[in-house]
């Protein structure tokens, strides 16, 4: 295989991981009604510091927090694979399409 077409495959691969993580971490973020788009908020959530969204669902709040952490992990190892820009490009386009997604759902936070 080529480098090109082994590049194209790693762009997929990392752009399908985000795609399920963050898909998963917006609707986790819906039902506890947490922003995920204000850095304290993201704060919060890692610190485990957010008492009235996990008293809204307990179980929703501990997976959204796995998450969040899960989702860093990954942004290094695809900084490592793809480098910062293509990894920046992809994590841009997979939050807008999620933002998108849940404005016409008509939530606040998107």
């Amino acid at each position: 295989m080529s480098q090109e077409g082994y590049q194209s495959l790693e762009h997929e691969r990392v752009t399908r991981q985000f795609e399920d993580v963050d898909r998963e971490l917006a609707r986790l973020a819906y039902l506890c009604d947490v922003d995920l788009s204000n850095d304290g908020n993201v704060r919060g959530v890692i610190a485990d510091n957010l008492p009235s969204a996990a008293a809204r669902n307990p179980p929703a709040f501990k997976r959204m927090r796995d998450l969040l952490m899960l989702h860093y992990v990954l942004r290094e190892r695809a900084v490592e694979s793809i480098g910062a820009a293509e990894t920046q490009a992809i994590l841009e386009d997979v939050i807008g399409r999620i933002r998108a997604r849940f404005r016409l759902l008509g939530h606040p936070g998107a």
